[in-house]
């Protein structure tokens, strides 16, 4: 009971990070993502921006890339040099993703209620707006596109009431919400992390109890009921997963490492344990940035920045 007391305080220390993801992978077409480099033998990380409690990482389908954390949400730029600088658009944030041409994030609003903001993916200044405040959550944490107008947001992991929550976009305007429904209690499990390929949700799952965490895989029905969870890949804390093709790429925030799987779970490759510090979230960098591609990594805690896993 001790090391599962544990597990679960360094989980609850977790819980602001997670997030979600677009459905594109970014990947260069016909890329295969195993030939990614997510192990310690072929790359090494290299840091490129120095920023305090990060979270999650998003790279726009035009190549842009958004970071949230707990102090900002925040724009990386390249410079012509090749080094990286960070503009800032707004407070803190967790989740982010495209939808379209737009770009939605979890982020408190100026009267400290837990929001939805959003900002047009394609302007030169991005403005971010609140367009929704959240009800009846403790920490809105994953968030990802799901099909026929709908977000998904994980309330987790130190939720009351630990659940996947999904949004009614209105279809004739993205920026409003019309209602918010819980799609999914989960309970005894915590979710955390959060992407979506057709209609099928990915999520990383811990239980406080066992001390155990699972990649999970829930169908989104016909009618958009959720299925049965099915559990693909077992292992400590995890946080944040990425559709990478016809992968999943997931941090291990208990190993300090990442990974790659199949979606039957089956393990493709992954760092060395130690390879980063409290890493949070992960995606495939945009091509213009790293030839060959390259995974971006943000840490948390006691780790710092934004990173780039790539090869030697």
């Amino acid at each position: 009971m001790r090391q599962a007391t544990s597990l679960l305080a360094a989980f609850l220390l977790a819980g602001c990070n997670g997030g979600g993801s677009p459905d594109s992978d970014l990947l260069p077409s016909g890329d295969d993502p195993r030939d990614l480099c997510l192990n310690s033998q072929c790359g090494s990380p290299r840091q490129l921006v120095d920023l305090p409690d990060l979270e999650n990482v998003l790279v726009t389908d035009a190549g842009r890339v958004f970071v949230t954390g707990q102090q900002g949400l925040y724009e990386i730029h390249r410079n012509a040099d090749g080094s990286y600088r960070a503009t800032t658009l707004s407070g803190g944030c967790s989740g982010i993703m495209q939808r379209e041409s737009w770009v939605y994030a979890l982020c408190t609003d100026a009267a400290g209620a837990s929001a939805v903001m959003v900002f047009d993916a394609n302007a030169a200044e991005p403005v971010p707006e609140s367009i929704f405040t959240l009800a009846g959550m403790t920490l809105p944490n994953g968030l990802a596109a799901g099909p026929e107008h709908t977000l998904f947001v994980t309330d987790g992991p130190i939720a009351v009431e630990p659940k996947i929550v999904r949004l009614q976009l209105d279809p004739a305007n993205p920026r409003v919400v019309l209602a918010q429904d819980t799609w999914l209690a989960t309970r005894p499990d915590y979710p955390n992390g959060l992407a979506i390929r057709g209609k099928q949700l990915y999520t990383t799952l811990f239980n406080p109890t066992t001390a155990e965490g699972e990649v999970a895989r829930i169908d989104i029905r016909a009618g958009g009921s959720a299925g049965p969870i099915e559990r693909i890949h077992t292992r400590g804390i995890m946080d944040d997963l990425e559709v990478a093709g016809d992968t999943l790429l997931v941090t291990d925030w208990q190993s300090n490492r990442l990974f790659q799987i199949e979606f039957d779970g089956a393990l493709v490759q992954e760092t060395d344990a130690l390879s980063y510090s409290q890493p949070s979230s992960l995606a495939v960098a945009p091509a213009a940035w790293f030839d060959p591609p390259a995974v971006l990594v943000t840490e948390r805690y006691t780790g710092r920045g934004l990173w780039v896993h790539e090869r030697d």
